[in-house]
């Protein structure tokens, strides 16, 4: 993650991650904790995993952390085989799941077609730990959002 691409600024357990941005000029999302230090996530996101948040309408912390072991292995495999990973071909082996009341969205193996085990860490108090990730204004042709 280079700096000069964003700035991570961990935010205080009082604010809410839900909040919007009428505050800040900057362009920004939030990002739990879990997804840097357990789920090795990086910035920027590739085209595949900004693809599947774009169809499926979600900021990253909609996508319950569990449902992004699915993206990570799924474009892990593709890679191996030497096809190319698409939102579609995805989205064709995993379906929504939502929380009710709708908070995060899980995605799940379609019956009758799985190919990849569920990942099966648990993510106990992740929402409590998060970061504004504020998006510099050199960097906005990369892809985040």
């Amino acid at each position: 993650m280079s700096p000069d691409i964003v700035s991570l600024k961990r935010v205080s357990v009082i604010y809410n991650v839900c909040h919007s941005r009428e505050q800040y000029n900057e362009e920004l999302f939030y990002m739990y904790m879990c997804h840097f230090v357990q789920l090795h996530i990086r910035l920027p996101f590739d085209n595949f995993t900004m693809g599947v948040l774009r169809l499926l309408n979600v900021a990253p912390t909609q996508l319950h952390p569990n449902s992004y072991g699915y993206l990570h292995v799924f474009r892990l495999l593709c890679r191996s085989l030497y096809i190319r990973s698409s939102r579609e071909c995805f989205l064709y082996f995993y379906n929504t799941h939502p929380k009710d009341p709708i908070t995060w969205l899980s995605l799940v193996s379609r019956p009758g077609i799985n190919i990849l085990d569920a990942y099966s860490q648990s993510f106990k108090r992740f929402k409590y730990d998060f970061f504004r990730v504020v998006v510099k204004p050199a960097s906005w042709s990369c892809s985040f959002l």
